[in-house]
């Protein structure tokens, strides 16, 4: 029935009880007073989700962030919001405030979104909500609850059925609107430069509306009191990875991807290692076939380059990276995977001329062998020596010759998990000289020491990694890195292995000697909480700051496109958080494959509550009620911080 028959039908009084209201015309115009509502000045401008056009050369006179959360003269964590219902309001310390009052990194800076662009061509994983090959068990512990519970619930969210919904499915009627599929009302929406109460509205998978009173939807969610942020998008894990003879990782993409999407992600980014001499369309057959159907979030692979052959370099890297797998890493430790320096800058010179981006594991491989040595000879092979053969200088140095082999060719590049002071200095100084540098750090650099590698019945090898948690000022440095922007991206290297398996931790080898632990720590699920606890509540960082970290950043980053951003247009991956709930880290409330959590026991304040993976809820109420197999690999456009060799040329002589 169109909209002039039912109009035409309605009683005289119906149309009186039922007013028009004028068409949703763009963002919030609403103004702000400069109380403690979350503005210090100002109205939301109309475009005030979807970021500035500045293109990273500074911020507009718009730009704002939020305060640290922090009272004067208290460190006592207190909640973020106060009041009731649709007018809950900010804690006073989580005002915004001028980006001259913050510190912030080069990242942070708004950027232009190609809102409606594909982000490169996708394939659906597959899978429906019935979950594809459904006989297959469910590993991770907690996995069966989760299903129980979605079973009770009959994959059905309760949503808010009053008169007053629908009176507004009427009004629409008349208006002749379509419904949305999707609303969340009541909350306060944080994107990297603004935060802001607004509905959130969404229809096929995408953000198509932001304002206040949005029409009726199929299904609506309360989110009165909770933050609405961008769903994660950690640009740094390792999901069925090869590890080495009888190792074997303890994450699959079913397990794996899981725990991301209960720690409030919506993509993972893993990687796609190459063994010596495999071609890389072989590798990514592999790890496609493994993530096929599996999948709770979206990915997106980096590739691992350990064979850079002439083929490789020469036909199959760039042709890769036409088909959007825009990033690949590089190591300067392992036997096996390492690269010699001649070797990265070939590989690197590959980056300058397809506007790839390289990411760098810096260890020196030759100092750690000869450390190992001494320590072997002297009889000391518990999992401490595995931190005291890898000490500071041995990433120092590393950092300092990768960055001087990215000067020497021109080219961005990623320095991931950083886990000391020297090493930041190293990345400040290339900086200064104009190269293009991203700074990543993890949970382990800010909450973990080597001191935790000790202890009794091998009981350290649960925290080895590499590089290995470091001292109190080693932590003391990566958080001042994380407030001034030297690290721009915030991920977990979650590398899981289980600690009391034969194929893990305790293998027959690494119950000998620290040389024969497997390196990597379980973290996806716990990176977000982790940071948002210690971070945002303890007042170290703002608001604005966590979300450009922990989302906005890594999709600028790594060319994804639609992700990172609540803006119409953006993918509808949305994590909706309570900065209220309280609560200790128990494994057995975790959702990966491994059997420990290196944060066991660690107090958090602020955990996500729904998770919603383009535009389907996945999770409510911290129950899961998505299907697997509802993730999708995503191809990727080139990185923000990159342009083809001739293009570079070309902006120089202009």
């Amino acid at each position: 029935m169109g909209a002039g028959n039912a109009r035409g039908r309605r009683h005289p009084r119906q149309l009186r009880r039922h007013r028009r209201r004028p068409a949703f015309r763009g963002y919030l115009r609403r103004p702000i007073r400069p109380d403690d509502r979350g503005s210090s000045a100002g109205h939301v401008p109309r475009d005030a989700p979807v970021l500035s056009r500045h293109g990273g050369q500074g911020l507009g006179p718009r730009d704002q962030f939020l305060v640290p959360a922090r009272l004067q003269g208290s460190s006592r964590p207190v909640a973020l919001l106060r009041g009731q219902g649709r007018h809950r309001r900010l804690h006073p310390r989580l005002r915004l405030r001028g980006r001259a009052e913050g510190r912030h990194g080069q990242f942070d800076r708004p950027r232009a979104g190609r809102d409606g662009h594909a982000d490169g061509p996708q394939r659906r994983l597959a899978g429906d909500e019935a979950g594809a090959a459904a006989d297959r068990p469910l590993r991770a512990r907690g996995r069966d609850r989760a299903d129980g519970a979605a079973a009770r619930l009959g994959r059905r969210v309760v949503l808010r059925r009053t008169d007053a919904v629908a009176e507004r499915r009427r009004r629409d009627a008349v208006k002749g609107a379509g419904m949305l599929d999707l609303v969340i009302r009541n909350g306060r929406v944080a994107t990297a430069s603004d935060v802001f109460s607004a509905d959130v509205g969404i229809r096929d998978g995408r953000i198509v509306e932001i304002g206040e009173s949005l029409r009726i939807a199929e299904q609506e969610i309360d989110a009165a009191g909770k933050l609405v942020l961008p769903g994660g998008i950690d640009g740094h894990v390792h999901i069925s990875q090869p590890s080495g003879d009888g190792i074997v990782m303890a994450d699959d993409f079913e397990s794996g991807t899981l725990s991301g999407l209960f720690g409030g992600n919506t993509t993972l980014m893993p990687f796609c290692l190459q063994r010596k001499g495999q071609s890389l369309r072989d590798a990514l057959s592999r790890y496609h076939a493994l993530a096929e159907g599996r999948c709770y979030t979206d990915v997106a692979f980096h590739l691992i380059i350990s064979d850079p052959t002439a083929p490789v370099l020469g036909q199959e890297l760039p042709a890769l990276v036409a088909d959007g797998y825009t990033s690949f890493k590089v190591f300067m430790t392992y036997e096996g995977l390492r690269l010699n320096d001649a070797e990265i800058l070939a590989t690197m010179d590959v980056a300058r001329r397809t506007g790839a981006l390289v990411m760098v594991h810096c260890e020196n491989e030759d100092a750690i062998r000869y450390l190992i040595g001494g320590r072997e000879a002297a009889g000391d092979l518990a999992p401490r020596a595995h931190a005291t053969t890898r000490p500071i200088v041995v990433e120092r140095e590393a950092t300092h010759r990768a960055l001087s082999l990215a000067e020497v060719v021109d080219v961005p590049v990623v320095i991931v998990h950083v886990s000391n002071g020297p090493a930041m200095e190293e990345i400040r100084a290339a900086r200064d000289r104009g190269l293009k540098v991203v700074g990543e750090t993890c949970p382990q650099y800010l909450t973990l020491t080597a001191d935790d590698l000790d202890g009794m019945d091998w009981e350290g090898a649960k925290f080895v990694c590499s590089p290995p948690p470091r001292d109190r000022e080693s932590q003391a440095a990566c958080w001042r890195g994380i407030e001034t922007g030297i690290f721009d991206v915030f991920s977990s290297d979650h590398s899981p292995f289980r600690y009391d398996d034969v194929a893990g931790k305790l293998n027959p080898k690494g119950r000998r000697s620290f040389r024969h632990i497997p390196n990597g720590i379980p973290g996806v699920e716990l990176r977000m909480p982790i940071l948002f606890s210690r971070g945002v509540m303890e007042g170290r960082i703002d608001l604005g700051r966590f979300v450009a970290l922990t989302s906005t950043n890594p999709a600028r980053i790594y060319g994804l496109e639609r992700k990172g951003r609540i803006a119409v247009g953006m993918d509808a991956d949305i994590a909706i958080w309570d900065p209220g709930i309280r609560r200790e880290v128990r494994h057995a409330d975790l959702h990966d494959g491994s059997d420990y959590t290196p944060y066991e026991g660690m107090e958090i304040q602020g955990w996500p509550t729904t998770v919603i993976l383009g535009g389907r809820i996945m999770i409510h109420d911290g129950q899961l009620i998505g299907p697997r197999g509802a993730g999708r690999h995503r191809s990727r456009q080139l990185s923000a911080l990159s342009a083809p060799a001739h293009d570079r040329r070309a902006a120089a002589s202009a």
